[in-house]
């Protein structure tokens, strides 16, 4: 989440920010987590549902790969 942060205040208005590894494995969507990863999924999907809630971005995940956040700032 200190991406974000960071990312709004450095990014201007129209430009993207990009974060890779959106699903982490298939962890973000798995009933039961791989335990290994459990940690880091729980931090990318607040992550993901935060600049889905943002409403200064426009955003999507591309399904390639293991998922990219693709945010507008509007």
């Amino acid at each position: 989440e200190v991406y974000l942060d960071w990312a709004m205040n450095h990014v201007r208005k129209g430009g993207l920010i990009m974060a890779h590894n959106a699903f982490q494995h298939g962890n973000i969507v798995a009933k039961v987590p791989d335990p290994a990863r459990a940690n880091g999924a729980k931090h990318i999907d607040a992550f993901n549902r935060r600049v889905a809630a943002d409403k200064r971005l426009l955003s999507t995940i591309i399904p390639v790969g293991d998922g990219l956040v693709a945010a507008m700032v509007l």
